[in-house]
């Protein structure tokens, strides 16, 4: 049984394609595997980097509204 898995679909089916001179490509989404392994492993090395991003920002706008609430009073 194969661990590997698409990280566009999730899918576990793949075929060579000769276009990409025999890569392996998802066949539901025709993602190449190469560049899905290697996000993966991004992802992997820090899953969180995109929630990071997300409460920088919220925390970000709430301490900007905080001091021009403040600043108005």
């Amino acid at each position: 049984m194969s661990d590997r898995k698409c990280y566009h679909c999730g899918s576990t089916s793949f075929r060579a394609d000769r276009a990409l001179a025999g890569r392996l490509v998802c066949n539901l989404c025709s993602t190449p595997f190469d560049s899905s392994a290697k996000s993966s492993r991004l992802m992997k090395r820090n899953p969180y980097h995109h929630n990071m991003k997300t409460f920088v920002f919220v925390f970000i706008s709430i301490v900007t509204i905080l001091i021009i609430v403040s600043l108005s009073k």
